[in-house]
């Protein structure tokens, strides 16, 4: 049904036989089309079936039948599957070289096979002669892949200055009581206004948080009583202590997904301070991990620094934890944790 304007303009009025010429138009000459194949490495078995049809073919190079269409060989697809694949395996054994070269350089011996930069591979430091199992990815980003030897590298180098770093804890009131360990860890020192041990990092005392929680005006309360809790998320697959003397914050952990798993009430927030920070040190150090979540997964709660990984350390594995240090301290607590479930 065509329109006479368009014939007129010089269309055609039938729409197949339109199809059937173009076709034909757009089809190669049968020698140019086997020359494409024979310089992929093709030889044509059948006579050239047009550009997108499956032609018969035999791959020079391992000798394979094989249906290619024309119009992907042009492309640069490749002909033969065989051999793509074999072309593929050397293109990642090479890959696997050249990161086993760039763990070396980063100071990591591989020890198992290379499944990608975003997979954790096995290895040992060459440091430390310590198990890692870094991410490539991580490894390019850092330049390090060994947890053990980057915190030793950031704690040498927040040693610089160890007179400056007692000079603002003793401005602010502390005495510290132990070496210096670094801007970023609990650092035992004795409050000279009211005399209780304390455990203040030195990087929140320079950004003018207070470090004696007997002292303070707000926030935690180490003469009154407090307790610790354990919380676990399911969704983010994380745990978490922590200490509070506010009755209201484990239910606002509770109203984003948190769930209780244990409690410990202390006649005094000192107790509580004390447990946590034992138990920390033996996560920390002991376990050598580190915080899981981000301030910014927290949704505002705070508290990201006590987070933990829950493959790498279990609910129940952390409630085992605080018993061992609560028998340890002999600290006596006025309720008893309910059990995992």
């Amino acid at each position: 049904m065509p329109r006479l304007a368009k014939i007129r303009a010089g269309e055609g009025g039938c729409a197949r036989c339109g199809d059937m010429a173009s076709a034909e138009k757009r089809r190669l000459p049968d020698d140019n089309a086997a020359k494409i194949m024979i310089e992929a490495g093709l030889i044509p078995l059948a006579p050239y079936p047009g550009n997108h049809h499956p032609w018969r073919c035999r791959c020079t190079e391992c000798g394979t039948v094989v249906t290619p269409r024309r119009a992907n060989v042009a492309q640069g697809q490749g002909g033969c599957d065989m051999c793509g694949r074999g072309r593929s395996i050397a293109a990642r054994r090479g890959d696997a070289e050249r990161a086993a070269a760039e763990m070396v350089a980063a100071g990591l011996m591989p020890r198992g096979p290379y499944r990608g930069v975003d997979h954790p591979w096995p290895s040992r430091c060459l440091r430390c002669r310590g198990d890692a199992a870094p991410r490539l990815s991580n490894v390019r980003t850092s330049g390090r892949g060994c947890i053990k030897c980057g915190r030793t590298d950031q704690i040498t180098a927040q040693r610089l200055d160890v007179g400056e770093a007692i000079g603002d804890m003793r401005a602010a009131g502390l005495e510290p009581l132990d070496d210096y360990p670094g801007t970023n860890y609990k650092w035992r020192s004795r409050c000279m206004r009211c005399g209780c041990e304390v455990y203040p990092r030195l990087q929140k005392i320079r950004a003018g948080e207070g470090g004696c929680s007997t002292c303070a005006e707000w926030g935690f309360k180490a003469g009154a009583p407090g307790w610790l809790y354990v919380l676990r998320h399911t969704r983010l697959q994380a745990v978490k202590v922590g200490i509070s003397g506010d009755a209201a914050r484990i239910p606002r952990f509770q109203s984003h997904g948190w769930k209780l798993i244990g409690k410990l009430d202390f006649a005094s927030g000192a107790e509580a301070m004390m447990l946590e920070h034992a138990v920390l040190d033996r996560i920390e150090i002991g376990l050598e991990l580190a915080p899981f979540l981000s301030h910014r997964q927290m949704r505002g709660l705070g508290g990201w620094t006590e987070t933990f990984s829950a493959r790498q350390l279990s609910a129940r594995r952390l409630v085992a934890l605080i018993t061992e240090e609560q028998e340890r301290l002999k600290l006596q607590v006025q309720v008893r944790p309910p059990g995992v479930r």
